[in-house]
């Protein structure tokens, strides 16, 4: 089993539909953790403990305990520097403090699993991550209304090809437009539309990196019917141009989609991240 995530109540719902590029996901509760640990042996473990966060790290030792070759990310709604160190302290080999950036959640599941199947994974010493600025969280702890954030986002990443609606996904939430809106923007820091672009983006550099495919075809591919305004999106959002980025082999350098921008070296955030009240 390449992916255990272990979560409680709200929390684990959260993950039901979470995926990563088609990786097996199981999700279990901290009651089950350790029996989940011991007969199904995963390539990397996510741990979410939302609140509680003494049992969460009283978890993570028992894991690594069981199991101190697997890497085990550390998840928590509650954090302080203290509640880092003790993580890194306990066994964890990344930690992040919710709400949390989708796309950098996945990008280290995903470079866990590549080091994890390579056997070159090495513990690195803790050092405090600087947040990028995000395109969407997991939206854990809304005090309003829920949405059904993941299952929209499940439903945009499975239909980016097709057009995409406001009111469909809307009804995917199970909200109102002006709800879901409201709800989403504060928690990503842009529109639910801006949002698809993104992930059209993403989309498109996996494509382009892949021998074969034209620029006309990956626009098209990834929904975009009107490829000056593919280029004009793409730049963008990664400051290149997509036959830049084909001709490059993916190897310009590269921001997780979020509009940002590289200006002389530094990083000028066009989105703020989420959470922020400056986002507009």
């Amino acid at each position: 089993m390449p992916v255990l995530i272990i979560a409680d109540g709200e929390n684990a719902r959260l993950y039901y539909t979470f995926f990563v590029n088609g990786e097996k996901i199981c999700v279990c509760t901290l009651k089950d953790s350790l029996d989940c640990v011991q007969q199904r042996p995963a390539d990397v473990i996510m741990l979410d403990c939302g609140f509680n966060v003494c049992r969460g790290l009283r978890a993570l030792r028992k894991i690594k305990a069981m199991r101190p070759e697997t890497p085990v990310i550390f998840l928590t709604d509650l954090s302080s520097e203290d509640t880092a160190v003790n993580a890194f302290r306990s066994g964890a080999r990344e930690y992040f403090r919710k709400p949390v950036n989708i796309f950098e959640l996945k990008a280290t599941l995903q470079r866990l699993l590549a080091l994890k199947r390579t056997s070159n994974e090495k513990r690195t010493r803790f050092v405090a991550r600087k947040r990028v600025a995000s395109d969407l969280s997991m939206g854990a702890a809304m005090t309003d209304k829920p949405i059904n954030l993941l299952s929209v986002i499940h439903y945009i990443e499975e239909n980016l090809s097709a057009s995409i609606k406001l009111e469909s996904l809307a009804k995917k939430a199970n909200s109102s437009k002006y709800h879901f809106c409201r709800i989403f923007k504060r928690n990503a820091g842009a529109s639910p539309m801006q949002f698809v672009t993104n992930m059209r983006i993403e989309r498109a550099k996996d494509l382009l990196r892949s021998n074969g495919n034209t620029i006309s075809a990956v626009a098209y591919k990834v929904g975009f019917k009107d490829l000056s305004n593919f280029t004009r999106q793409f730049k963008k959002i990664t400051g290149t141009t997509p036959m830049r980025y084909k001709n490059s082999d993916g190897h310009v350098r590269d921001i997780i989609p979020a509009p940002e921008r590289i200006v002389r070296g530094q990083t000028v955030v066009q989105i703020e991240p989420f959470g922020s009240k400056q986002a507009t």
